[in-house]
C-alpha cells in the first residue's frame, strides 16, 4: 500500500476546500497538479504522479484568486454601505425638508387664522358701530292716524298696508334705509287703543309688541289726527314714551285738509297748553302722503336722536344747570 505523502495530502485538502468534494473514492477529472490522469484515490491506495512545482503554483493561483474575490466582495460591500449611507442621508435631508415645509405651512395657517380673527373682529366692530350709529325710529299713535302711510311715503314703496279700517297693522313692520348719510331703521307699529277698547287677543298682543317697539327705539314719532287733536289716548302713549326715556316728535297729520282759519302757531300753542309736560318736544305739521313733509319730519327725529347721544363735560353741564336755575328763580320772584 502506497503512503500518501504531504504534497498529495495537501492537494486533497485544497481540492476539498475549493470544490467542496471529498476526493476519497472519486475520480480526479482535471487538475494541473497531476500529470497522469485520470487516477483513483482511495482510502487505502493512492496512485499519483505529483508535480510539486505545479502544486505550489496552483496553490498560489488559488490563494490569489480567493483574495481577489474577497477584495472584490469587500469593495462591493463598502460601495453598498456607502450607497446606503448616501440614501439614508438623502432621506434624512428629505425628511428635514418636509418638516421645514410643514413648519412653514403651520406658520402660514396660523397667520391666516390671525388674519381671519382680525377680519372677524373688524367686521364685528364695524357691525357694532353701524348698530350703534343706526337710529331706530318708531312711528306710534292711535289706530288709523297715518302711521303706515308715513312709512310708505318715506321708503317710496307700499311696505305697510294702508286702509281706512282701524287696526290693519298687527305686527311691527321695520325698514332700514339710508337718509342723508344716516342709517335709519323705521318701525311702523300697531295702533294703540285704550285697554277697554281692545276687543281681541290679537289686538292685545299687537299693542304689547308696539310698546316693545317703543322700548327698542331711540326716538318715537307720535302721529296725531289734526281733526281730533291731542286726546287722552295720545297723552297715554306720550307717557309710555316719556317713562321709557325715549326722544319724541309730535306730528299733526292731515294738516293739508285742516279746517280753514286754523294757523299752525295757534294749533301748536293749543297742544302745549293741553299737555304741558311736552313743551320741550318738537311739533310738526305734516301730510303723511307728501314726501317733503315726511322727510322734514324724519329730519326732526334724527336731530332729536343725535342730540340725545351728545356727551357733555360735567362742569359745563353743572354751569348750565346753575344758570338755568338762577334765571328760573328770577322769573318766579319778579
Amino acid at each position: 500500500m502506497d503512503e500518501i505523502n504531504y504534497p498529495t495530502a495537501y492537494a486533497l485538502y485544497e481540492i476539498k476546500k475549493y470544490t467542496g468534494h471529498d476526493m476519497c473514492g472519486l475520480p480526479i477529472i482535471d487538475t494541473d497538479c497531476f500529470v497522469v490522469m485520470p487516477c483513483y484515490i482511495t482510502k487505502h491506495t493512492v496512485k499519483y504522479d505529483y508535480d510539486v512545482k505545479k502544486a505550489a503554483e496552483w496553490e498560489k493561483n488559488c490563494t490569489k484568486a480567493y483574495f481577489e474575490e474577497l477584495e472584490k466582495d469587500i469593495k462591493k460591500y463598502e460601495e453598498d454601505v456607502k450607497k446606503h449611507e448616501e440614501d439614508v442621508k438623502k432621506q434624512q435631508q428629505d425628511v428635514k425638508k418636509q418638516e421645514e415645509n410643514i413648519r412653514k405651512q403651520q406658520q402660514e395657517i396660523e397667520k391666516q387664522k390671525e388674519d381671519i380673527r382680525k377680519q372677524e373682529e373688524e367686521t364685528r366692530k364695524k357691525e357694532l358701530d353701524q348698530e350703534k350709529n343706526k337710529i331706530n325710529i318708531a312711528i306710534v299713535g292711535k289706530p288709523n292716524a297715518g302711521k303706515s302711510t308715513l312709512l310708505n311715503t318715506l321708503i317710496g314703496k307700499e311696505r305697510s298696508i294702508v286702509s281706512n279700517i282701524a287696526g290693519t297693522t298687527r305686527d311691527p313692520i321695520d325698514e332700514t334705509f339710508n337718509f342723508n348719510g344716516n342709517e335709519i331703521c323705521l318701525i311702523d307699529t300697531a295702533g294703540i287703543r285704550k285697554k277697554k277698547n281692545v276687543n281681541s287677543d290679537i289686538e292685545y298682543y299687537s299693542v304689547n309688541r308696539a310698546i316693545k317697539s317703543i322700548e327698542a327705539s331711540d326716538v318715537c314719532i307720535l302721529m296725531l289726527d289734526v281733526f281730533e287733536g291731542l286726546t287722552e289716548q295720545d297723552k297715554t302713549i306720550a307717557n309710555l314714551i316719556i317713562e321709557r326715556k325715549k326722544g319724541i316728535v309730535i306730528a299733526a297729520n292731515k294738516w293739508d285738509i285742516r279746517e280753514k282759519g286754523i294757523t299752525w302757531n295757534d294749533y301748536e300753542t293749543y297742544m302745549k297748553e293741553t299737555f304741558p309736560i311736552l313743551n320741550y318736544v318738537f311739533y310738526a305739521k305734516v301730510s303723511a302722503t307728501r314726501k317733503k313733509d315726511a322727510e322734514k319730519l324724519l329730519s326732526l327725529a334724527i336731530r332729536v336722536a343725535k342730540t340725545r347721544r351728545q356727551k357733555f363735560e360735567t362742569h359745563s353741564l353743572t354751569e348750565t344747570f346753575v344758570r338755568a336755575t338762577r334765571e328760573y328763580t328770577k322769573r318766579l320772584t319778579s
